[in-house]
Parts: C-alpha cells; structure tokens; sequence
C-alpha cells in the first residue's frame, strides 16, 4: 500500500486531456462514507435507468422498481455498491418473465414475453402487452429494431450469450465483429463472449491486467478492486487503466501483491528478491512494460530499466536522464541532441516531464538508440536501432543506416565487432530458463547452452517463450510439473496442469510445486504464463492418461467443452468414454460429407469427420436433415478451442489467414512479442516470416508436425516423444535439423505407446489427407495398409485416400453418382463423382476419371455444358 503521503492528484498534471474528478483522496473518504451509510434501496430503485438485465460495475438498482427492490431484498449490493452478473442473474430467477420462458424475441407466440430478458424489458416499456397479453409480430418487429446491432438498447450483454446479432457495448461488440463476421450477423453464441472476454476485459476479467499497475487498457484483474476505483473514477473503466488509477489501487484497495510504494520494498535502482520497489512512479513505469518486475522479483533487468526511465528533475538537456524513448516523469532525456531537438518542438518536454508526446516524438526525429522496447543489437531486425543505447550509438556511427532503415546482418557484424559481448548463458543477472524474457540467455548455464544449440536466436536475440518451452522439455523441470489444476484457479494440488505455466511459476516460486497452488502462485501465473493447458495434448483420445487433453484437436475441443475437468486434470475414462460418444460418427450420419462444417449448406453432415460427429451427437439434425445455422453454431463453439493464441481453428502459424492468432500457442505468443498486429489484427506475410524464423525447431510446437512423419522443421509436436528422440546422442540433429525419415522410424519405435494405431479415435478420418500415419476405421486403414504400407508407417497422404476408395471395407469414402455428399456437379473438388446421378454419369461416361479420382475443373467445365446437366431442373442451370 503506498502512503498517503506520496498520493499526486491527477489535477496537477499540466497536459492531461481527461476530465479531472475532485481529489481523490477525498473521493476516497465520500466513497466509504457512502459505502456505510444506510441508503434507502427504495429511493435507488425509483431513481436508476439500468436495465434489470444487464450488469454494471458503476450503477447501482435497475430500472424495474419491484424487480429492483426484489433483487435488493435478496443481495442489498446491488442496490448499495453495483448492479453486477450476480444481481442479473437474480433478476432473471425472480423477476417477470422476461428471461424466464422459452420463446424466442424473434419468433411471434401467444404468450407474453420472451427467453432474452434485455430484450424483453426493452420491448414491453415501448409496448406492455407483448408482456401482458402476447409476443405478436409487432413484438417481433420491435424486437429486430430495438434488440439487434451493436449498441442496441435491448442487445444482451457482450459477456453473455444471447440469440440476437450484436451486443450492447458498441465499442466491444465492434471489435469483435471486425474479427469475426458472424457475431454481428447470426448470433452472439459463446465464441463471440470469448472474444469480447480476451478484446474486451473487464473488472475481474483474468485477461485484464494488474490493478497495481498502469496499462493501456481500462479495468483491472481484481474485481472488487477495480470496481471500487471506477466509481471514484469512471476515466479507468472508459479509457485506460494510468498512473492515477494505479495510484489509486495502491491507496485505497488491499491488495497485497501491489508492492510499488512501499518503503519497505528496496530501492528501484537496484536489484532485490522481492517485487515491486519505493518509488511509486518508478515502479509503476518500469512495470508497465515488464510485469515480472512487479509479479516475481525486482532483478537486475528491472533495476537497469528503472535506470533508463526514471530519473531526477533536471532542466537541462545536457544533465537530464532516463531513455528519450521511454516516458518518465523527469523533464528532457539522455541523449542531448535528440533531446535538444524534441524540446525544440514541444518545450514541457523541457520544463515538466517526458511524457508519450515527447517519446513519440523522439521516435520521429532521433535514432532510436536506447528504446528498451527494440530487439537485441546482436539479431537482425527489420526495425531500425537496437536496446543497448552504448552499442547502438557506436554501431551507428560507423553506419548511419543501421539507425534510419534497418539493424540488418551488416549492423549485427558491426556490433560484434564494437560492442562489448557478455555471455548470455550462466548469468546471474538473467531470468530462470522456464520464463520468456526479452534479454538473450537464462540463469542455468547448462540449460541455456543446450537450447542455444538447439537455437541460437535464444542466446543472441532474446529469452523468448520457445526458448522457455524448450527448456522446459529439455530440461530439469520442478516437481509435479505438469499435475492437475488451473495455472489460474486456486487448487489444493502441488503444481498445474499446464507443463509450461507450471515451470515458469515454480521456478521463480518453488512453494508452487511443493505446498499447494494458492493466490500468490495464481497471481505469478497471470503475469508470467505464456500458455494454457488446452488441446491438443499429448496423450491419445482413446486412452485414459494422467495428462490433460488428447492429441486430436477436435475431439479434444469437443470433449473439454463438454467437460472442462479433462483439459485442466487428466484424461480419464470419463473422457475416453466421451471422446468415443461424441467424437465417432454413427454409420448412418453422412460424417464427412460435402460442406465447410463453419458454413450453411443445404445437405447434412460436413467435410470434418470429428467436427460432424461431435456436432451430430449433440443435434442430430444437423445429419438428418441440414446443415443449417443451429449447426454452424454448434461447430464453432465445439470444434474450436478458445479464441486467441492456440486456437485449433485460429489457422496455421506458417500460412497467412485474415484473422489474428494461430494455432500453436507458444509460437503464436512468441511472434506477436516481436509483433503484437499478429495478435490484433491479422496473421499476415510477416507473421508467417516471423514463425518460420522464431518457432523453426524444438519439442512440443505444433508448427514443428507429427513426430511419425517426417517434415522439414527440427523437432515434432509431441513434446514428450520428441524429447526421447533427440536425448539420443545419435538422434540429436532431428531438434535442430530436419526431422528426417530416421527420425519419424526412431519415434514410432520408443514412442510405440502414442504411435497412431488403425481405429484411434480422432485418428484422423481415412477418406482425407491427414500428416500422421493410420486412421481412425480399424477396418479400412488395415487393408489400406496391406496395399501400401506407408499409410501406416509414415503418413496417409492422397495415394492412402485413393486406395480408401477402392476398398469394399471403406465404404464412407466410396462417393457414388447421387450420392448427397459427393457435392456439387458444376464445382471442382478433391473427391470423385457428384451429387446428381443423371449429370454425373453423363460426364463420367465422357471421362471416367471424374468417377474414380477426383471431380477436378475439366469434369466441372464438361458438366456446365452437358446437355444431361442443363435446363431448368438440371444440375447446372
């Protein structure tokens, strides 16, 4: 907690553009005088205009007066401090039936209401019988006008799922529709709350950040906290969470972890055990950019940078300190001439602090020598400048170029040549090897000199989060890690479930993993952890095994969506059991057939053999009758993981996509470091470039392919198996060469327990191109493989497909003329045949191949002007 002494109200600061409250110290003592006094729920009730629907973390009541008052009887917080998710969900159990029936808003009926309460309460104050009497089609028009769309006043809340398109904060429900269409155009289902989740943070939220400490985001982690803070100042849940509300957390919550401040906590300019440090201001900025400073420890990293962003009042710019590329709360900044013309241009640069308009700029008019927020001077980047003032100062001297387009390799020869190189493995000043670091090299001599072989870019650009894994794989790694639990759930159990998270934690607090998982492991977790226990995991679908998620994707999406126990413990026989109901198709459904499982088509079932199963078992119209909305909805929270980084439908880290994100989580968090547009916008040309150069190599990746297969990437995406490969001296060039041939025979001789086996569940379905060998019908793989022994030895590529169609035993991949799942006549396609039987033995009489291999463009163009095809009922109009 940071005196009071030290408190800096927000009016003081000369260039602030935001409305200022009164102090805050006495918004403070108002705020608990209010929070005591014996306020009338009554008088809050008649007085608030908040919908009884959705939450609030500022107003409290609702706009319901008996509503209100029913809630309030039940949790008199909700009329005292703030209408939040409890007070809502109480609303829905107790009030009127808005909420509480089952008919849809958007569907007329004879009874009155509806299912969505927002939208309810919104339509029955402009027209009270289609609450009274019933939900007409005035209701249902009504509802369309007043209910869908970003922003609309009767859209559900964007933390809830809800039928109607859009949600009520416009500027949330906007960013998650420029990412994903769909939420704006169907419905908002659970895919869209988890965008709005990890996009849009709220108080409480885990993806929002530190109430300790300033960040460009508004809200913070701890709700009571945060919500206390926003009523003094609304400005930390509108705009940004900065220096006042930090500040303002440290005065008046009890948060312990929040150590900036305290004088206790040692100096910011040196290193100590502890977090934090005594210079409030300091501590803040420093944390701001690295939160292992204020998390885990204030190490020699967090002094040095303490060094270059805070300093002492000096007016002059031939005395002044801190970065000229990092703000500070001291005026001018250390480089003179930078500093001389910035001043030039903005004189408060000069006479009051070195705020983000002076950063910006010194980012326009000098070197960019110094910014902490650059790479390595010893790593070539596509940016100008490196992070080492001294050396970058040097460099650019001898090459002014390396300072104005780009730190190429001639700049990193340069470096080498002037700049005095330390080593980066062994170092006491680095950070333990399970924690990505922005710095090159980890604590553990041995350890780091391992992965640099492995990849040199760990000890010359920087410690980042595939260095961190594979320390973690290659490595000694703390006890019970991985073992059950959330990384971010308290739990009894030593360690988590997530191997990586777990080593990062327990390196740097070994109690983790010897006592119990507790609130202060959990707080270091959400600082540090760089991944989430999820799918797919490293044991097979079929078999029961201690660790968390199975190594198919989809199945594995399926299952842990259904039961979240078995991607955060062990999959059990519970899961098995679930994976063999949800994930295997039932002979009748048409799993796969023609049609994206993400989009609407007019037969059933859908290209992906496990995405339909799963989806069939829990609607089994969607294979009897038609792919329709219900259906896609369905694929897209079943089949998917959680959006963001590791995301099995967020697209390969190596292939471009329109959306953020890809689908190996240490990969994906590793680039977007480097370039965090890969994260928020889209996963473009330099993403890619930045996978193949970061993530190229190592255990575990999924980028790196089956270890039973061979690929051009070192290393394969079975960490376990991969890790016994390589630990054989003889085998070692497979982590950081190809993974040949060899390698993949080496694998599926010492990894026999989790080599693909015929009939594995989410093994991959025999009518398609999968990168591991076998497939998951017993009966069809095995004669697949008595053909052509390959499909089960390295991969089942198209020739194991081509043989699948020509086996009695393979009858779901036999697409025949009419056959629905063969797919359009007048489209080209992968698979023979087409779905009418007249156009497509027409063609195939002309071309036999259309029937046999594959229904390729020349049998699409021969269709489009085939008389059998054409005319008005014809399978091309």
């Amino acid at each position: 907690m940071t005196p009071l002494a030290s408190f800096v109200p927000r009016s003081f600061t000369i260039r602030s553009m935001r409305p200022l409250p009164l102090l805050l110290l006495l918004a403070s003592l108002f705020c608990c005088l209010a929070l005591n006094a014996n306020v009338s729920a009554q008088a809050v009730c008649a007085s608030s205009t908040h919908s009884c629907f959705s939450p609030s973390i500022t107003e409290a009541g609702c706009s319901n007066p008996n509503c209100c008052s029913t809630v309030c009887a039940i949790e008199p917080m909700c009329c005292a401090v703030a209408w939040d998710a409890l007070c809502v969900s109480l609303a829905e159990k107790f009030c009127t039936a808005c909420g509480s029936v089952a008919e849809s808003c958007f569907v007329a009926h004879s009874s009155g209401s509806c299912r969505d309460g927002a939208c309810c309460e919104v339509v029955c104050a402009t027209d009270p019988g289609c609450c009274s009497v019933a939900w007409d089609a005035q209701c249902v028009k009504l509802a369309n006008a007043l209910c869908v769309g970003c922003g609309a006043p009767g859209a559900g809340s964007c933390k809830l799922t809800h039928e109607a398109a859009g949600c009520n904060d416009s500027s949330c429900c906007s960013t998650v529709c420029i990412i994903d269409a769909h939420c704006c155009e169907t419905t908002w289902d659970q895919v869209c709350v988890d965008w709005a989740q990890q996009l849009c943070p709220d108080c409480g939220n885990p993806n929002a950040k530190s109430c300790c400490f300033e960040h460009a985001t508004p809200f913070c982690s701890d709700e009571t906290c945060c919500q206390l803070v926003c009523a003094l100042d609304q400005y930390c849940c509108e705009d940004r969470w900065d220096f006042y509300c930090a500040q303002s957390a440290n005065i008046n919550c009890t948060i312990t972890q929040c150590t900036c401040g305290d004088p206790t906590a040692g100096s910011c300019k040196s290193a100590h055990a502890t977090a934090g440090c005594s210079d409030f201001r300091c501590c803040n900025d420093v944390c701001a950019v690295d939160a292992f400073c204020c998390v885990v420890e204030w190490d020699y990293t967090c002094a040095t940078q303490a060094g270059t962003m805070c300093a002492i009042f000096v007016p002059s710019c031939a005395d002044s300190f801190g970065s000229c590329y990092v703000r500070h709360n001291s005026a001018g900044c250390d480089e003179p001439g930078c500093c001389e013309q910035v001043c030039a241009i903005d004189s408060v640069c000069c006479t009051f602090e070195w705020d983000a308009g002076c950063v910006d700029l010194a980012a326009r008019h000098c070197n960019g020598c110094g910014d902490i927020e650059s790479e390595s001077c010893f790593y070539p980047h596509f940016g100008p400048s490196c992070y080492d003032p001294d050396c970058c100062d040097s460099v650019c001297i001898l090459d002014p170029r390396c300072c104005e387009l780009q730190w190429d390799m001639f700049c990193v020869l340069n470096a080498y040549s002037v700049c005095e190189i330390g080593s980066a493995c062994g170092s006491l000043l680095s950070r333990p090897c399970g924690v990505p670091s922005r710095i090159a090299g980890c604590s553990d001599a041995g350890c780091c000199s391992l992965i640099c072989s492995l990849d040199p870019t760990c000890c010359s650009r920087a410690w980042d989060e595939t260095c961190a894994a594979n320390a973690t794989n290659f490595c000694d790694r703390p006890p019970n890690c991985p073992n059950r639990g959330d990384p971010f759930l308290v739990h009894p159990e030593s360690g988590c479930a997530d191997e990586f998270c777990c080593t990062a934690v327990c390196e740097v607090e070994p109690i983790c993993c010897q006592l119990g998982w507790d609130a202060n492991c959990v707080y270091i977790a959400q600082g540090i952890c760089y991944s989430v226990a999820g799918c797919p995991g490293s044991g097979k679908c079929g078999v029961p095994h201690t660790s968390p998620g199975c190594d198919d994707p989809t199945c594995c999406n399926i299952v842990c969506r259904l039961d979240p126990v078995c991607c955060t413990a062990r999959w059990d026989v519970n899961c098995v059991a679930s994976a063999a109901q949800h994930c295997v198709p039932r002979p009748s459904w048409p799993c796969p057939c023609f049609g994206d499982c993400f989009e609407t088509h007019a037969n059933a079932g859908c290209n992906d053999e496990t995405c339909c199963a799963g989806v069939c078992s829990i609607d089994e119209t969607c294979c009897t009758v038609a792919w329709d909305a219900s259906c896609t909805a369905l694929a897209r929270v079943y089949c998917c993981s959680t959006p963001g980084c590791g995301d099995s439908c967020a697209g390969s880290c190596i292939e471009e996509h329109v959306k953020p994100n890809c689908n190996d989580a240490v990969c994906c968090t590793a680039v977007c470091r480097y370039d965090p547009f890969c994260c928020s916008g889209e996963w473009d040309a330099g993403c890619v470039r930045d996978a193949i150069e970061t993530c190229e190599g190592g255990c575990g990746l999924v980028i790196s392919g089956s270890c039973f297969a061979p690929h051009g990437f070192a290393g394969c995406a079975d960490a376990t198996c991969c890790t016994l490969v390589c630990n054989d001296p003889a085998f070692l060039y497979c982590c950081f060469a190809d993974w040949d041939q060899l390698c993949a025979d080496k694998a599926l001789v010492i990894c026999a327990a989790s080599a693909p086996d015929c009939g594995d569940i989410g093994g991959g379905s025999c009518c398609e191109v999968h990168a591991r060998p076998s497939c998951n019908d017993a009966s069809c793989c095995n004669a697949v493989c008595a053909v052509d022994d390959y499909c089960c030895t390295v991969e089942w590529d198209q020739a194991c497909v081509d043989i699948s169609r020509t086996q009695t035993t393979c009858n779901q991949c036999d697409l025949d003329c009419g056959d629905e799942c063969a797919g359009p006549c007048c489209e080209p396609k992968d698979t023979p045949a087409c779905s009418d039987a007249i156009c497509c033995a027409a063609v195939c009489l002309i071309d036999p191949i259309c029937c046999s291999i594959a229904w390729d463009q020349f049998c699409a163009a021969e269709a489009k002007i085939s008389s059998a095809c054409n005319g008005a009922n014809g399978a091309c109009p």
